[in-house]
């Protein structure tokens, strides 16, 4: 599949030694990218829905994760793993899921998620050239952003938090499509003489919180929203990453939103209560 189109052209673009298009076995695919990086062959690859991933896991975990320090930094898997993300209606359990969790818990990986176009970019060129395996979540429902963005080829360090509003009343932490939405939220309660100190979290792992502590230091309050389940999300690593280092950060009682522990209905009418808004 052409990834919704941002692969539409590649093999006439690149060539066919340099695009190969694999029998749907992602295990064996994860594998033969992780083989082929011990050789000094740098793979992209593009699995569509982040769920197909999960035939994979064991390749992703055990194998691209932990090579470095298995062969004490004579093996690398600097591979990256484009995944998408996003819900629509009629998708359900099986495929509406973000993970991000999932793959930040393994030491040995990057995880990356983009917002904007220049920062798809951005990031997608950082992930290349790190010596690391990265995995690149992609939320679909981004994917009709339109924004100038700069030729230059640049390789730019890429923060765990990009700074959208300045504000000193709340700060909001949120990704990919959250992130607009939050950004809507802003711009309402701007009317209300409300300043939002908006950031996205655009790097999961590793996480530098760094950023959301001094502006939590600032503002007092934070709203998180997670892409995936509240449970165990980012936003339990952020929390309580804030309180360890001081316990009276907060003024008030953060507030986490998100998915709730249940997986996601298949139904019209109970989609519209699962989802924040």
């Amino acid at each position: 599949s052409s990834m919704w189109g941002t692969l539409k052209g590649i093999n006439k673009k690149f060539g066919p030694k340099n695009t190969v298009e694999m029998p749907v076995s992602e295990n064996s695919l994860i594998g033969a990218a992780i083989g082929a990086s011990n050789f000094g062959i740098k793979s992209i690859v593009c699995l569509n829905r982040v769920e197909f991933a999960m035939y994979a896991f064991e390749q992703i975990f055990n194998n691209a994760a932990k090579s470095n320090f298995l062969t004490n930094g004579v093996h690398r898997s600097p591979i990256v793993i484009r995944l998408a993300i996003g819900r629509g209606w009629g998708q359900g359990p099986t495929h509406s899921q973000s993970m991000e969790s999932v793959f930040s818990y393994f030491p040995g990986l990057k995880v990356v998620m983009p917002l904007m176009p220049s920062d798809a970019k951005d990031i997608l060129i950082s992930s290349i050239f790190d010596p690391n395996p990265v995995v690149f979540l992609e939320h679909r429902w981004l994917y009709d952003i339109e924004e100038h963005v700069e030729k230059s080829f640049k390789i730019k360090k890429i923060s765990s938090f990009k700074k959208l509003t300045n504000g000193k009343d709340l700060t909001i932490v949120s990704s990919a499509y959250g992130s607009l939405e939050a950004l809507k939220v802003s711009e309402f309660l701007k009317t209300k003489n409300i300043d939002i100190e908006n950031y996205n979290l655009q790097m999961f792992k590793p996480l530098d919180i760094s950023k959301i502590y001094k502006s939590v230091k600032k503002t007092g309050k934070l709203i998180t929203i997670d892409t995936g389940h509240i449970i165990y999300g980012a936003s339990s690593e952020i929390i309580t990453s804030l309180v360890s280092q001081n316990e009276k950060i907060f003024d008030k009682k953060p507030i986490r939103l998100g998915l709730p522990d249940i997986p996601t209905p298949s139904s019209r009418g109970y989609v519209k209560n699962y989802y924040p808004n």
